[in-house]
């Protein structure tokens, strides 16, 4: 983890309740063995695709979509969401950004630019789901892979879907890779034009828990889905 992800985790009182702490620690690990159960997933079969696949290319990558899993989950059980719909929530979190082990690494950034870069990232949620179409994963799951970028205004990509066209565990995704991927230097543009919107420029450093859920609140019902925010701050402001 870097200097900067460090400072944005530790700053000072504003950071507190139980969606800090599921973010603020320096390694991951790989999530409950029971949502995999419940699933009827093999927890040794979700780690190998985790650790064996993605962690060697792209350790970072790995970390994200670790802590991306345990706030989505965190959120969906917020939600009232059932056992097994919180553990595709969590497993399609867990691989939400596979796609991303295509991009070549100089293009694999946040703050990549011009059109080859951003096509390559762009694309990730479709490769990932190409990469995963065929296994048996639930379809929620994949789902999620497919859509965790789509907005709420037809902003995302790669459908442009809207509204409650884009699958409930997408949703819910989208929201705790945002959080993730704005206190860190990991994630991809959330939009499909990511450099004409305040929420996704600007450089990262200096940015405040407090300041971040300030902009998923001016994104709430617009890009992000407002029942899946506000489950967000709730675990952000509960001790």
């Amino acid at each position: 983890m870097t200097a900067t992800t460090q400072a944005n985790l530790s700053s000072g009182r504003e950071h507190r309740g139980r969606g800090a702490a599921i973010l603020n620690f320096g390694r991951a690990k790989p999530g409950p063995a029971r949502v995999y159960k419940r699933l009827g997933l093999s927890r040794k079969r979700i780690n190998y695709i985790l650790l064996s696949v993605i962690e060697p290319m792209d350790p970072e990558l790995a970390e994200h979509q670790m802590r991306t899993a345990d706030l989505a989950l965190a959120i969906a059980r917020e939600m009232g969401l059932d056992e097994r719909r919180s553990g595709e929530v969590y497993t399609g979190a867990l691989l939400h950004d596979i796609g991303r082990i295509f991009i070549p690494r100089a293009m694999n950034a946040k703050r990549a630019t011009g059109k080859e870069a951003l096509a390559h990232i762009v694309r990730h949620p479709l490769d990932g789901y190409k990469l995963l179409v065929n296994t048996d994963l639930p379809r929620e799951v994949k789902e999620i892979i497919l859509r965790h970028h789509e907005r709420l205004d037809g902003s995302g990509y790669p459908g442009g879907l809207r509204g409650s066209s884009i699958p409930r565990g997408a949703r819910i995704v989208a929201v705790a890779d945002f959080m993730d991927s704005m206190l860190t230097e990991t994630g991809c543009p959330h939009t499909k034009d990511p450099y004409s919107r305040g929420d996704e420029s600007g450089p990262r450093e200096g940015r405040t828990p407090s300041r971040i859920l300030r902009e998923l609140i001016a994104g709430s019902g617009i890009l992000y889905d407002s029942e899946a925010t506000a489950a967000c701050l709730r675990l952000f402001k509960s001790p």
